[in-house]
């Protein structure tokens, strides 16, 4: 019965002081991170630009939407207006300036009577597929 306790106790003490070292060793180690602080604001960059133009395509979508089956009384040139407010308020994300800046110029054209203001919406239906069906149908239902 002593040799089993004697045995007993050898064992726990050994495997104890394995535990301790191993611990030890392991807690003096030190793990690389795998991300450096700059890739992740990296990524978190792409994140946010990635829900900024998200987001734009569901506004701008929706505000011509709205403007294209809007009935009230107002003069097309005043629900262009109020139009063209409502995409100044928009956060335009970077890809998207070159076609904010088409679609604005575009209604500015409709109020100074230009003659190629459909043309220049229509060329806006080419080079962004996402917004084809909606502007097609912005264009017939305002100037048809």
């Amino acid at each position: 019965m002593n040799i089993a306790r004697i045995l007993f106790f050898a064992i726990f003490l050994f495997c104890a002081s394995t535990i301790l070292t191993v611990g030890t060793i392991l807690s003096e180690v030190k793990v690389p991170p795998i991300f450096t602080q700059e890739e992740l604001q990296q990524q978190e960059m792409v994140k946010k630009q990635a829900e900024l133009k998200q987001e734009y395509q569901q506004k701008l979508i929706k505000l011509l939407e709205e403007y294209s089956t809007k009935e009230n009384d107002l003069q097309l040139e005043a629900r262009l207006d109020t139009l063209e407010q409502a995409l100044l308020s928009l956060t335009v994300p970077p890809q998207y300036q070159d076609l904010h800046f088409r679609l604005i110029s575009s209604f500015e054209k409709i109020k100074g009577a230009s003659g190629n203001f459909r043309q220049s919406l229509e060329a806006l239906i080419k080079d962004y597929s996402w917004l084809a069906s909606t502007l097609s149908l912005f264009i017939i239902n305002n100037f048809s």
